[in-house]
């Protein structure tokens, strides 16, 4: 007598039941991955309501001695949970669970109350938020808390910040023209998924994304039609007006220097405008040498 397949097992035994599950190597697996192959057991009896097929003798065993639910990690209620966009890891969405079934899960996802279908992926519940190709898929062993303690922790050990810079970008790319005065915005965005942060933190994310806000800014082209005329007596104020400019970097680098009795800096601004006028020289020479080029 042959055997039954998955695909045989399931389409007559599985009629009546709510939930069809797969187990390989004591894991829940997808079950169209083994829809043609023969499993080692299957039964009616060892869950309510489901059948179970069992495609290896280990994942039987591991049913008979109680292991195999270990195995499974399933969606919480109440917990919230992370995904990455699959075009860059730097784009995070979330959700939070609000009720569950074994078949389904609700959520909330970005401000809508949604339900998907509960799949299997190697021992672990996932969902799909959305129907569209690059749609993020939310995965049960991703929880929002533990990326959050992840990252905080790699911020506070100062290694690993691609995380951090990432996100960074992302806030500073995704919202034009947004450059946060205060945190409540980041708070809104951001603060499910890092609900340890103190308010240092949240202050250093707000200052780190209108950064980057600017650093974009300032590297956006723009166009400026001048006559020859005008052109002429810019230069000749840029040209005279360079002095200054030395002087005041000189002096921010002298002032830069000077310590306290202790060893700290005595004008603890001093380096950082010293950069900032050695900058605006090298920057300017740079214009001027463009446009006479053009």
């Amino acid at each position: 007598m042959n055997r039954l397949s998955v695909e045989s097992i399931i389409s007559i035994y599985g009629k009546n039941v709510r939930q069809v599950k797969v187990y390989r190597n004591a894991k829940c697996v997808k079950s169209e991955d083994f829809l043609q192959t023969e499993p080692a057991a299957f039964s009616l009896s060892d869950e309510p309501d489901a059948l179970r097929i069992y495609i290896d003798k280990e994942s039987a065993a591991a049913s008979l001695d109680g292991t195999l639910e270990r195995n499974t990690v399933e969606f919480e209620v109440g917990k919230s949970y992370f995904s990455r966009c699959i075009c860059g890891c730097g784009c995070i969405f979330n959700i939070k669970v609000v009720k569950r079934t074994e078949k389904s899960v609700t959520y909330i996802y970005a401000g809508r109350q949604c339900s998907s279908m509960i799949k299997m992926d190697d021992g672990v519940e996932y969902i799909e938020a959305d129907r569209y190709s690059m749609a993020p898929a939310f995965r049960a062993d991703h929880k929002a808390e533990e990326q959050a303690a992840n990252v905080t922790e790699a911020i506070a050990d100062g290694k690993n910040l691609a995380e951090y810079y990432n996100l960074v970008r992302q806030l500073a790319a995704d919202v034009p023209g947004y450059k946060p005065m205060d945190t409540r915005e980041l708070k809104k965005l951001l603060g499910e998924q890092l609900p340890g942060w103190d308010e240092e933190e949240w202050e250093e994310l707000r200052i780190a994304v209108a950064a980057e806000r600017q650093r974009i800014w300032d590297k956006q082209e723009k166009t400026v039609t001048m006559t020859r005329g005008q052109w002429n007596k810019l230069t000749c104020y840029l040209i005279t007006s360079t002095r200054y400019r030395e002087r005041e970097a000189d002096a921010w680098a002298k002032l830069a220097v000077e310590k306290e009795t202790d060893g700290r800096p005595k004008y603890k601004n001093a380096a950082g405008n010293a950069e900032y006028w050695q900058e605006m020289i090298t920057s300017i020479e740079e214009i001027r040498r463009k446009i006479d080029k053009d």
